[in-house]
């Protein structure tokens, strides 16, 4: 066929504007299996006002307020959600208090110990070798190479509503001092709004979201006995129950389910950790703390110490100061939006898992095994 110059002409004219249509760098996210998507900005309804003065009362450090954005998108906005696998309704039951208190927008479950592992599929995935050793509750599928679409697919969970929650949640494994672990005698989860202006504007945490709370920041993380408190393993009274508490943040960017250092797209409010949040992360969700409870604990506590304490072995970190924790949201998409609907926008006060419509999760099956395990080392 002979070559006809027009056509080139019309070739040209179709490649450049092909490249002008082509969306920039700042709109792309790329998800951990290597697909780029779209990362929309976030909606306009996220518009928070100040909030008043927060009912938990806040550090003596002087207000702070984050004002730098996140490095990078490495995740879209949200994945599209995986809908449950199994009958919904077999892991529900008539609530045992039909009406809950109103006033303080909250909703409290119950989860019980799973599995140990050397695994972190947050800040290490793909390797089964991690530098330190975790503790798991939740989702008893989780391994390093876990996403949001497999944890929403697979595994059970040792958490109040069981698979409707396979939510992953861990800690570093506590030793006690004969280097033996200490399982706890039950975790509890405690989300709230107490820090939001209006509790109706909470957003449900998005599909896919990472979180890590905790050391390097000794703000929100506390051990707790009749012995005494501190971000340091107290020594306890024999017989009484050690508690460590771990404060994740609530103010989202709007736009990442992860950053490059697994904290950046998210901040704690502008009032020592406290408060509102900053106009970098507007998107207020739903406030969650975890605490690791430890019953009946025998003499020596503050022998006890984290996989994490001991990362350098020339070296150790004093006991329990490097505490910290991670979350990797995998909700049933409907029970979460009961709970935050229900409970925290509708300022209702709930425990055990209740919905605030009359029905509650189905309580978690009690771990029974044994109280402490040999045969582990805290780093890998």
């Amino acid at each position: 066929m002979t070559y006809r110059p027009f056509n080139a002409l019309i070739l040209v004219v179709v490649v450049v504007l092909a490249a002008c249509a082509a969306p920039s760098a700042s709109t792309i996210g790329s998800s951990r299996d290597g697909t780029v998507t779209e990362a929309p900005a976030p909606p306009a309804h996220h518009d928070v006002t100040p909030a008043p003065e927060p009912s938990t009362p806040p550090g003596s450090a002087p207000p702070t307020e984050t004002t730098t954005a996140p490095t990078t998108t490495v995740v879209p906005t949200s994945f599209e959600d995986v809908p449950s696998n199994f009958d919904v309704s077999d892991w529900l039951i008539s609530a045992w208090e039909q009406n809950p208190s109103s006033g303080y927008p909250a909703f409290r479950m119950f989860c019980s110990f799973s599995h140990l592992a050397h695994h972190d599929p947050i800040v290490d995935p793909g390797n089964e070798n991690f530098m330190h050793l975790h503790m798991f509750f939740g989702n008893t599928a989780v391994d390093q190479d876990s996403t949001y679409q497999s944890l929403r697919a697979t595994g059970d969970s040792t958490c109040d509503g069981g698979p409707l929650n396979r939510t992953a949640y861990w800690m570093p494994a506590v030793f006690d001092r004969a280097g033996d672990v200490v399982v706890p005698s039950r975790f509890e989860l405690y989300y709230k709004a107490e820090n939001a202006a209006d509790p109706r504007q909470i957003q449900a945490k998005p599909n896919g979201l990472r979180m890590i709370a905790g050391a390097p920041d000794t703000r929100v993380f506390r051990w707790t006995c009749s012995g005494g408190a501190g971000i340091t393993i107290p020594s306890c009274n024999v017989g009484s129950r050690l508690t460590v508490s771990v404060r994740f943040p609530y103010c989202w960017d709007g736009r990442n389910l992860d950053a490059p250092d697994h904290r950046s797209h998210l901040s704690y409010g502008v009032n020592n950790t406290w408060g509102p949040c900053p106009a970098s992360h507007p998107v207020h969700l739903p406030e969650l703390t975890e605490f690791a409870h430890f019953d009946n604990v025998p003499a020596g506590t503050a022998d006890w110490y984290l996989a994490s304490d001991r990362m350098d072995p020339n070296d150790p970190a004093p006991g329990g100061s490097t505490m910290h924790a991670d979350w990797f949201g995998a909700w049933d998409n409907p029970i979460q939006e009961r709970w935050v609907d229900n409970c925290l926008r509708g300022s209702r006060n709930a425990s055990n898992g209740n919905l605030c419509d009359g029905t509650q999760l189905r309580p978690h099956t009690t771990y029974s095994g044994p109280q402490r395990i040999g045969g582990w080392t805290p780093t890998s």
